[in-house]
């Protein structure tokens, strides 16, 4: 539908989802990862956090760089979301106290 960027900002975020309301957004686990992943879902987004260390178009592929593996992600995403490896980010509270997403008890 669309290619570009967005800095990772909640007004960007909140400004280009207007414009596509409950779409389905497909993000790299990350450092910021878990606060988008929540934000994105509050507005209404369907997310899916991709685990990249467990994608094989986007861990060996010679030529990687930002635009491809999002490219790749949004590919894998419409054809078949299960092969991104989905994972849960832990719960904010328990990012604030410290623990990362494998810490915390479910």
């Amino acid at each position: 539908m669309e290619e570009g960027s967005l800095g990772n900002e909640r007004e960007e975020f909140s400004r280009f989802m207007r414009r596509y309301p409950g779409s389905l957004v497909i993000v790299e686990a990350s450092t910021h990862s878990p606060w988008i992943s929540r934000y994105l879902s509050a507005l209404g987004c369907k997310v899916i956090v991709a685990n990249p260390r467990k994608v094989r178009a986007i861990y060996q592929d010679e030529r990687k760089n930002d635009r491809r593996d999002a490219l790749m992600l949004a590919r894998i995403g419409r054809m078949e979301p299960a092969l991104l490896h989905p994972i849960q980010h832990g719960r904010e509270e328990a990012q604030r106290a410290g623990f990362g997403a494998d810490q915390v008890a479910r």
